[in-house]
């Protein structure tokens, strides 16, 4: 996947705006949204395209199950890629077989991983 719009949803503010500056260096023609919780991340998923979304699974309003469910139901268009994080390996194992997500990392995400699939040539 060539990733060229990202949102990152995530209540650790710190982690999710690190994590943004790292892949945008990494890849300078990346945009990066980020939002703090599930309905605000909702929100922007359904008003903006991106290319992919990384969800938080413990968010505190929505868990990032519940936003990606809604972001499959409700797009209007192409459904961005939906990527778990979670800090628990079995809650990843665990979403990651459900069919609401397409990929999972725990956390702390290996950087290098993840930008091997947002920027590796379609």
């Amino acid at each position: 996947m060539k990733c060229g719009r990202l949102l990152i949803i995530d209540d650790h503010r710190d982690s999710a705006r690190m994590l943004a500056a790292v892949l945008e260096l990494r890849q300078a023609d990346l945009t990066v949204e980020v939002a703090f919780d599930g309905r605000s991340g909702l929100a922007l998923a359904l008003a903006q395209q991106h290319d992919a979304v990384l969800l938080d699974l413990g968010l505190p309003d929505m868990d990032g199950a519940e936003v990606a469910t809604e972001i499959r139901r409700l797009a209007d268009r192409a459904c961005p890629v939906l990527i778990a994080l979670s800090g628990g390996v079995a809650e990843v194992a665990l979403h990651q077989s459900s069919g609401v997500f397409d990929h999972a990392f725990t956390k702390p995400v290996n950087v290098d991983r993840l930008a091997a699939l947002l920027f590796a040539p379609c």
